[in-house]
């Protein structure tokens, strides 16, 4: 069987050895000001006209458009946060991004969308396994005194399960 370490150890440490600037402290919020004349507000601007759109009739053909969206998109938008991953990887030098590691080495910001509404004060990091060559074993080793997690997501993005502190 092959061994792939999560090396999480480095991710998580790297704060506290300086890798990483702590996360901005909003500014003090200054004394308030002498009430003044409540300001005028602005006249409510009219709607963007766009094309308007009929709604999809009711049919069973249009149902069944709809199961097939629910259940492939989730597999598309995973497939696709995989080729750009992986793209990534292999723009710094990984030959393939498969069973390594790919971390991200900056707190995410409110813009970013590599995990739907990121925690801005959590690094992250992915692995894409590759299982065609049999099981992988997973080694998480021990961090004492912080908090983490690595969560195994299938192909429909449903957690099938969630390593870390509070499930050991």
């Amino acid at each position: 069987m092959r061994m792939l370490n999560l090396m999480m150890t480095a991710l998580l440490l790297s704060s506290a050895t300086g890798g990483i600037a702590a996360p901005a402290r909003h500014p003090a919020k200054a004394a308030p000001k002498a009430a003044a004349a409540p300001a005028a507000k602005p006249a409510a601007k009219p709607a963007a006209a766009g094309p308007k759109l009929a709604p999809l009739p009711d049919t069973p053909e249009i149902a069944e458009l709809r199961r097939a969206f629910r259940f492939a998109f989730p597999i598309y938008e995973i497939m696709r946060t995989r080729s750009v991953q992986l793209g990534r990887a292999a723009a710094a030098g990984l030959p393939n991004g498969v069973n390594f590691v790919l971390p991200r080495l900056t707190l995410a910001g409110a813009t970013d969308r590599d995990v739907t509404t990121p925690n801005n004060d959590t690094l992250y990091g992915s692995v894409w396994l590759d299982l065609a060559g049999g099981p992988v074993i997973l080694d998480v080793p021990p961090l004492p005194g912080r908090f983490h997690s690595a969560a195994l997501v299938s192909l429909s993005t449903g957690n099938t399960a969630i390593l870390g502190t509070r499930t050991g």
